[in-house]
């Protein structure tokens, strides 16, 4: 549900429900990015739909936008998929990653790249099909950003690489991005400062979070909306902080300019931008530098959910959201719903409370 401008065959128009995928395949897991969504079968293989300008869709035929799922190429099959701005990663069963899609600032986690037709003039540095990240490391979970990739490894390190412009990687950077020119790039997995030990790893927008094996959540990068939840709207940070309110997590999503964790419990907390209602309390909660509404610390998501999963996302500020599934698998969004995010049918009315997604 959502807006399908992109990759549905006809533009312009919304989908305020959810509506079935084309294909009829069956899928263990799925991500939507930024325009591309992927997903997962049973047996590991993947298929990807959306535009594919930059070969984000992993089936060899950059340019080709598809409406319907495609086979990502390569005979890999992942256990779970992970989508950003024009990228995708996808995780083996035995914690090896790949990724594919648009390669400009080193977030596939390998040099060897060709070209692809992309949406402007020239040509584009990417890979059409999954490329294994180098390093030999294993993961226990991976998470593609908008330009930056990071992952957990099963030894409880975290790793960043690709777009360092905002400090999302958490360590220093000196490689020249492909496409930039300049020093704010890694091609190869860096582990974060500080030697924490980390069980999961998200890549949001230009900043990213983890929470340790003591459930501790720690965020680094651009924090103009307080989406660092150290309380220092304002103040970007290189380095993980910790993040305010003495909670326990089970896990942390980041989005454009905002985050939101599980207590152990399955209670949602958000913090950061709060314009279009995605922390899912009242906008006019806080203020951050400049006047804008956000929450510098955790706030508790309103109407008494338990959720299993949340993920926060939106692509502009004006379409910020999150969504949360409890236990007995019914769907929970709030925060914008001009394109019909929300997918309670009532396109165009945001909520900072949780609505229920209309059941298919």
């Amino acid at each position: 549900w959502g807006t399908i401008d992109r990759g549905v065959g006809v533009r312009d128009q919304l989908g305020g429900t959810p509506i079935l995928v084309s294909g009829g395949q069956s899928f263990v897991a799925a991500d939507a990015g930024r325009a591309v969504t992927c997903a997962v079968t049973g047996v590991g293989t993947t298929y990807c739909w959306g535009p594919n300008e930059f070969g984000q869709l992993g089936d060899d035929h950059a340019g080709t936008t598809s409406a319907t799922p495609v086979l990502v190429q390569g005979g890999v099959n992942f256990m779970s998929v992970s989508v950003g701005g024009d990228h995708a990663c996808g995780l083996t069963a035995g914690g090896t990653a790949y990724c594919w899609g648009y390669n400009g600032t080193g977030q596939l986690g390998d040099t060897t790249t060709v070209t692809c037709p992309g949406t402007f003039t020239g040509t584009w540095p990417c890979s059409p099909t999954p490329m294994l990240v180098e390093g030999g490391l294993v993961f226990r979970n991976v998470s593609a950003g908008e330009s930056h990739t990071c992952g957990a490894t099963t030894t409880n390190v975290a790793y960043c690489w690709g777009n360092n412009a905002d400090f999302q990687l958490g360590a220093s950077t000196t490689e020249t991005c492909a496409t930039t020119g300049d020093q704010f790039c890694s091609t190869t997995p860096l582990p974060v400062a500080g030697g924490r030990s980390f069980t999961l790893v998200s890549a949001g927008l230009w900043h990213s979070c983890g929470v340790t094996t003591g459930g501790e959540a720690y965020c680094w990068g651009r924090n103009g909306f307080g989406q660092l939840g150290n309380g220092n709207a304002g103040t970007d940070s290189p380095t993980p902080v910790p993040v305010a309110g003495g909670l326990s997590f089970a896990s942390v999503t980041t989005g454009l300019w905002h985050t939101c964790g599980l207590t152990i419990n399955g209670v949602a907390y958000c913090w950061g931008d709060s314009r279009v209602g995605q922390l899912g309390v009242d906008p006019n909660t806080g203020s951050c530098p400049g006047g804008f509404p956000c929450s510098q610390t955790p706030v508790l998501v309103r109407g008494g959910h338990t959720f299993i999963a949340l993920q926060a996302g939106g692509n502009t500020s004006t379409a910020a959201h999150t969504c949360g599934v409890t236990a007995s698998g019914a769907a929970y969004c709030w925060g914008a719903n001009r394109q019909g995010q929300l997918g309670d049918g009532n396109q165009g009315t945001d909520s900072a409370v949780p609505v229920r997604v209309t059941p298919p």
